[in-house]
């Protein structure tokens, strides 16, 4: 059975991400009503970043007033203790990496992924140095 803390904590982090939508949809409409044509929602351009800022903001304002921790004090730490966090990202990439390859693997393994030789032969170190750019 939960204790009353751990439901609020879920109660709290769903607030979050309904503070986080509520301000998406103000800026969204304070946007629509200018005549400013971003839109907020988009997966490139000014509308993502505006929507990176306002989670940014959301998640600032609730870790100082829900959790009444501070930001600061969470960064210096991490710079503290780099070493450890540094070991904490490698775990947690070569596990990303790992799930993604054994999820490749998978969809491959199913026939929902083909391989190309044909696209293979044409991709050389331009093409690989253009991807990071499109994902922008």
């Amino acid at each position: 059975m939960p204790i009353l803390g751990e439901v609020m904590r879920i109660i709290y982090l769903l607030g979050l991400i309904a503070s986080i939508f509520f301000a998406s949809f103000i800026a969204q409409s304070v946007l629509n009503a200018a005549g400013i044509s971003i839109d907020l929602m988009a997966a490139s351009g000014a509308g993502q970043i505006v929507n990176y800022l306002i989670v940014l903001i959301c998640a600032y304002l609730f870790a100082t007033l829900v959790w009444r921790q501070s930001v600061t004090g969470y960064f210096l730490l991490y710079f503290q203790n780099w070493r450890k966090a540094l070991g904490g990202f490698a775990v947690c990439a070569g596990l990303a990496l790992s799930v993604g390859m054994l999820w490749y693997m998978f969809v491959f393994a199913a026939g929902g992924a083909r391989w190309s030789s044909v696209a293979w032969a044409q991709t050389d170190a331009r093409v690989l140095l253009v991807l990071p750019a499109c994902s922008i």
